[in-house]
């Protein structure tokens, strides 16, 4: 059977349906499908079964915190860009932020149709939206995510041919990744995500679950074709005796939950600066955290308040031996700088000498700690050759009543006479107890401790924590706070 097109005055949409020869596939939908006056390409496939799986290897295994379905070959819905005939279409499918917890989403995988003209060798191109909501509809667009080639940790686009469809004839399906979101979100919130084609041939975004709806159904909408569908509309309004269809994707990064929040920061501190031709002068500030009992935690993010004039900054993890400081068992470097917009002053030539106020940031470090434990952790600039010029202070969090969280912070430096760890309500230091600023954020760990990443500290059949090893990672890139 060839494929047909039928065509609807009202909707002004190609509907192709059934499956049919290559040519004729392409013959017709690539004319219709991007007439301005042809409105929405919509695909009915074969059904009966599920489509490419997604492939584990792919993915993160357990760190796939949305699995929306994959492809169930019943739809295939046209979502693209294309400037040349000022045509644009989309589909949205939806997710939800659980209330309470923040969200790591590191990539979203999607599978698509694409099918270019006959005479045509085309690299296909993608991209990304995401919306929030509004009354269960896609709202504002909060991101568009393109291949970015600037830089190692920019996102990107990854895109897998996986050969033709045999539910759609004339498509060739595409397992495309968008890598390196680095969003960080809390609940509760609904997020709408459309994967679009850019530019020529034909762009199709295939249906998942045979008819079971996750959220809300997805929607379409065009600048083609009726007006009333130039606003978000449910797909079961567009054609097809009313089906109603989710779209396949999925979700990767970690769903974490906020361990302890000393982030209110002050503008006055310690220092904490590591001079590795003079460690005598080196200073460390620190503070601790717990991790509570029963099971170990994986550290999701870290962020540290400080103020430095050093190029480099990193972030010590200590061990805990009764009430200070053990022995330093990771060493997490390259982190995300956010400025505050604030500065204070390095105290080499006041006032005029001044340093940036920043935040701090590790995502992702893979760094798990086990139950039951105290942990410190310190932010230290680096001076490998300007002791008399480079200051790097941890800030203090705001002292308020009851604002110091489990004891309050240390700090050594033998230079200045502490060469322990000192509580800093020492009148030679604070004067007053004080905590330092920071707040950690983990993720539960359900595999068995073989199965750890670099850098775990632990013994689960111990009271002590045994040091498995010393371990150099490195920062993520976060586009939330």
């Amino acid at each position: 059977m060839n494929a047909s097109v039928k065509m609807s005055g009202l909707l002004g949409l190609a509907l192709i349906a059934g499956f049919g020869t290559i040519a004729s596939a392409k013959s017709v939908a690539m004319v219709d499908a991007r007439k301005p006056t042809a409105g929405l390409a919509i695909l009915t496939g074969t059904g009966g079964g599920a489509g490419p799986a997604f492939d584990a290897a792919s993915g993160r295994g357990p760190s796939i915190w949305w699995n929306n379905g994959s492809p169930d070959n019943r739809l295939a819905v046209q979502s693209q860009d294309l400037a040349s005939i000022n045509f644009s279409a989309r589909v949205a499918d939806d997710y939800f932020l659980e209330f309470g917890k923040w969200h790591y989403t590191d990539s979203i995988e999607v599978v698509m149709g694409f099918q270019a003209n006959v005479s045509q060798t085309i690299t296909p191109t993608f991209k990304l939206e995401m919306y929030d909501d509004c009354s269960g509809k896609p709202n504002n667009l909060l991101y568009t995510f393109t291949d970015d080639q600037t830089s190692p940790t920019a996102p990107k686009v990854v895109a897998t041919a996986l050969g033709p469809s045999s539910a759609f004839p004339g498509l060739t399906l595409y397992r495309v990744q968008f890598k390196n979101l680095n969003l960080f979100e809390t609940g509760y919130q609904r997020r709408w995500i459309s994967p679009v084609g850019v530019g020529q041939g034909v762009y199709f975004w295939i249906s998942s679950n045979n008819g079971v709806i996750q959220g809300v159904q997805g929607q379409a909408k065009t600048n083609s074709g009726d007006p009333k569908y130039r606003d978000w509309t449910n797909i079961a309004d567009f054609c097809c005796g009313g089906l109603c269809t989710d779209f396949n994707f999925r979700i990767s990064g970690k769903i974490c939950f906020l361990l302890k929040d000393n982030s209110a920061y002050a503008l006055d501190g310690l220092s904490s600066i590591d001079f590795p031709n003079l460690s005598l002068a080196s200073a460390r500030s620190v503070d601790n955290f717990q991790i509570p009992p029963l099971e170990p935690l994986e550290i999701c993010r870290i962020d540290a308040w400080g103020a430095s004039n050093c190029g480099d900054v990193f972030l010590e993890i200590w061990t805990n031996v009764c009430n200070t400081p053990g022995q330093v068992i990771a060493t997490l470097r390259n982190p995300i700088v956010k400025p505050t917009g604030e500065r204070v002053s390095t105290g080499l030539n006041p006032p005029n000498d001044t340093m940036p106020v920043n935040c701090y940031t590790w995502i992702l470090p893979g760094v798990t700690l086990a139950p039951g434990q105290n942990y410190w952790l310190s932010l230290v600039g680096n001076a490998p050759n300007t002791l008399f010029s480079n200051r790097s202070i941890f800030l203090f969090k705001q002292l308020g009543p009851c604002s110091i969280n489990i004891t309050e912070g240390q700090y050594r430096n033998a230079f200045f006479g502490f060469p322990n760890f000192t509580p800093v309500s020492n009148s030679g230091l604070a004067g007053v107890a004080r905590d330092f600023a920071f707040r950690v954020y983990t993720n539960r760990v359900t595999t068995e401790l073989s199965m750890t990443p670099t850098g775990v500290v632990t013994n689960l059949g111990s009271t002590n924590p045994t040091v498995v090893n010393t371990t150099t990672v490195n920062g993520g890139a976060a586009r939330n706070d």
